[in-house]
């Protein structure tokens, strides 16, 4: 089932761990993906969301679909989402939780266009689109 958002909510991060037999402690890291579809002429944000174990190794907790229509308007796909509209992605307790245990996030890892997103104080400018 494809999971679509808006916000990431501290309590369904915390469910998804508990689920697991985890706890919010053992988040590590989260990647995100942002994927234009050449061949459809689309493009699509993901979220993964690691636990304990390496995330090379170990599959993520919850992985979830971002409604760019929260973040970009159609007319700025092309030129990426704003560094400073990621934090928003996460209600103010989940933020706070990564923020404080500064988890990192990763995007478009293993891409020409991969960053890091410091979540405390987002960079200006723009994250793009890897092309597949």
């Amino acid at each position: 089932m494809r999971i679509v958002r808006e916000i990431i909510a501290f309590e369904e991060v915390v469910d998804e761990f508990m689920d697991v037999g985890e706890d919010i402690t053992d988040l590590s890291l989260i990647r995100m993906s942002f994927i234009k579809d050449t061949h459809y002429d689309s493009f699509e944000l993901s979220m993964e969301i690691f636990g304990g174990g390496d995330p090379d190794e170990v599959g993520p907790v919850l992985e979830l679909y971002i409604d760019l229509d929260s973040l970009i308007t159609e007319e700025q796909l092309f030129q990426g989402i704003e560094k400073h509209k990621i934090p928003t992605l996460f209600d103010p307790d989940l933020l706070e939780e990564l923020i404080g245990r500064n988890v990192p996030i990763k995007w478009n890892e293993g891409d020409e266009t991969q960053d890091c997103i410091d979540l405390s104080a987002p960079e200006d400018g723009f994250l793009l689109a890897m092309l597949r």
